[in-house]
């Protein structure tokens, strides 16, 4: 799947965020990485149509603005910083909910829904939190769940913001690593963050934006000095 953002601005409070921004992605891993408000957040929303723009993003040369909300939710998967999610509901269910694009007509999950909700839970080990409410796990836990429930929406594309922010060290390691083999499955992610562990790789793909401008874009690899003289 490949997007393609041409001049794509946005102004807050009369300050430009992203300023004529011109991108495009494919089935690969990119990394955004910069300073806080660097645009990276911004960008995001953009590509997913979560916020008004100026400029034009295109899905396989079709405009993001001309694919209804459900087609949307078929290519799309989103991981938020921020999420509003009631409470009460439980760890199982907030991932079941990723498949709701793919409900049959009569709106009934089917038995491919639930095996693959089986899978990210085993794969993601919070198989032992599933009966949980999701205010009765930690902030790690809880993000691993938020995790597993766009992995399960098996959409092409996978927008993760900060999404190994509360996690510890071997389960950042092993979300980077899970990252890396869905974009070798053929899937475009685009994920932004702080760590420059990550950004280690040569398979994958860093974009480094200062000002709402692309300042760098690179493969990974031995990127440290030039993120913190040309970035950061």
């Amino acid at each position: 799947m490949e997007i393609d953002l041409k001049q794509i601005s946005v102004v807050y409070d009369r300050q430009p965020v992203i300023d004529s921004l011109s991108l495009k992605f494919t089935h690969e891993l990119t990394y955004l990485t910069g300073l806080n408000g660097s645009g990276k957040t911004t960008l995001l929303h953009c590509l997913s149509g979560l916020i008004d723009f100026k400029g034009e993003v295109l899905i396989n040369n079709s405009s993001l603005s001309s694919i209804s909300r459900k087609k949307r939710a078929a290519l799309f998967a989103f991981v938020l910083q921020k999420t509003s999610i009631p409470y009460q509901i439980k760890i199982y269910d907030l991932i079941l909910s990723g498949r709701f694009p793919h409900l049959n007509w009569l709106g009934t999950y089917q038995e491919e829904d639930f095996n693959i909700v089986d899978l990210y839970l085993q794969k993601l080990e919070i198989g032992h939190l599933k009966y949980r409410r999701i205010d009765q796990v930690s902030g790690g836990e809880l993000q691993k769940a938020f995790i597993a429930r766009a992995l399960v929406q098996d959409t092409p594309i996978i927008l993760l913001d900060e999404p190994a922010q509360s996690l510890d060290p071997k389960n950042k390691a092993y979300i980077y690593h899970l990252l890396r083999e869905l974009a070798d499955s053929g899937k475009t992610i685009i994920c932004s963050t702080h760590d420059l562990d990550p950004l280690i790789y040569p398979e994958v793909r860093v974009v480094g934006l200062k000002a709402g401008k692309v300042v760098l874009d690179e493969r990974g690899g031995e990127l440290r000095d030039r993120l913190m003289n040309e970035v950061y």
